[in-house]
């Protein structure tokens, strides 16, 4: 769901967000549309990721820098559950915080604006119960695969 948030420059952040599902098209499908229409962050949910015994893989794309909320992976138990991409571009400064250690929540600071990349598998807890702990600053947008609150609250 496109999303436009301004940056320090008054200039809108262009913000693409999508659930891919692990699927490698879907992926690259998603990073591809990001870039044609010119979207300066994309959130991803559910992102294509393996490993071999040396190396810790995924998509990427030339347009973009890639961030993952862990550094490595060896198994679907450990891979990152959310990673974001940061349009390669001199005005956008693009800073990784880890507040907690987790493979389902990414947060980076873009020209002052935080910006969380969410998500929640089913009906598991962990990954709310941090971002619920988590202090918030003024200027921040939290996004992702956020069903979980349709589902808690038809349930």
């Amino acid at each position: 769901m496109p999303q436009e948030h301004e940056g320090n420059d008054k200039k809108p952040l262009r913000i693409f967000q999508a659930n891919v599902g692990k699927i490698p098209p879907a992926h690259d499908c998603a990073l591809a549309l990001a870039d044609s229409e010119r979207y300066d962050i994309v959130l991803l949910q559910e992102p294509w990721t393996t490993h071999t015994e040396t190396r810790f893989l995924t998509k990427t794309h030339p347009a973009y820098d890639t961030f993952t909320p862990v550094d490595m992976w060896n198994s679907n138990d450990t891979r990152p559950r959310v990673m974001t991409y940061v349009r390669r571009d001199p005005r956008l400064l693009a800073d990784q915080i880890r507040p907690f250690q987790t493979r389902d929540i990414l947060w980076l600071t873009i020209n002052g604006m935080t910006i969380v990349n969410f998500y929640r598998q089913n009906d598991e807890k962990d990954a709310l119960n941090t971002l619920l702990r988590w202090p918030v600053p003024e200027r921040c947008l939290v996004a992702g695969d956020l069903l979980f609150i349709l589902r808690s609250s038809a349930g």
